[in-house]
């Protein structure tokens, strides 16, 4: 058997399980989104502050950190700066998992709720 052949063989295989794996059964993906709030925040306990990150930064380390439940991103404004200052906030406990709890109003500031979707078979 040829070096190609096994190449074929190998990536055949390879597709085979990537497609059980996405269509098994009863079987569901989970994916990572966000719903966000502009100018709005919750209160939660934060457990990693970093500074100067973009706010598709701090989402990409939220989505990272099995931990995190949301992320509060707040800017300054300062159009004499080359470079914003910002905060990204990484919260294990947040109140805005509880469906009676207020945001508060909040200035230059994005709030980042993790959600987990499970995709796959949804109707029968």
């Amino acid at each position: 058997m040829g070096s190609f052949a096994i190449s074929a063989a190998a990536a055949a295989t390879a597709s085979l399980i990537v497609m059980t794996m996405l269509t098994g059964g009863h079987a569901a993906l989970a994916r990572t989104a966000f719903e966000k709030l502009t100018d709005f925040d919750y209160r939660g306990t934060t457990y990693y502050s970093v500074r100067n990150l973009s706010l598709y930064e701090c989402q990409g380390w939220c989505r990272e950190e099995a931990e995190c439940q949301a992320a509060a991103f707040s800017f300054v404004v300062n159009p004499l700066a080359p470079m914003q200052d910002t905060l990204c906030q990484l919260q294990n406990e947040t109140a805005a998992s509880n469906p009676a709890a207020q945001p508060q109003r909040a200035v230059n500031m994005y709030y980042m709720t993790k959600l987990q979707i499970r995709s796959g078979k949804l109707f029968d």
